[in-house]
């Protein structure tokens, strides 16, 4: 198992709690304190396997990010999804969840 960030739709349960549709893929998730509305993205990060996050790779319903350490550019959905926030093109995963963590606390602090 290891902590990976995941950007993911929501749902409503049968207490009409907002649950994250990547819950399915892992366990021990973390979702921003004022999440999305029902048809709104999030980054989340929990807890996967192996297994969980290849088949979670295959659920049009969410994306899964590169490691925090990981150079490499953002999806453009990441990008898109928090550019009100101040995602650019070619942004990485820790520079995204460091900007982040000044307005959220949950991406001020990883499992990672």
């Amino acid at each position: 198992m290891t902590p990976r960030w995941m950007l993911t739709t929501f749902f409503r349960d049968e207490l009409n709690n907002l649950i994250p549709v990547a819950s399915a893929y892992g366990h021990t998730y973390r979702v921003p304190m004022n999440p999305p509305t029902d048809d709104g993205y999030a980054l989340i990060e929990m807890w996967s396997g192996a297994h969980q996050i290849e088949a979670a790779k295959q659920d049009p319903r969410l994306i899964v990010c590169p490691y925090l350490f990981d150079p490499s550019p953002l999806p453009d959905a990441v990008i898109q999804a928090y550019a009100s926030f101040g995602a650019i093109a070619g942004m990485s995963m820790g520079v995204l969840v460091a900007m982040l963590a000044d307005i959220e606390p949950i991406y001020g602090y990883t499992f990672s």
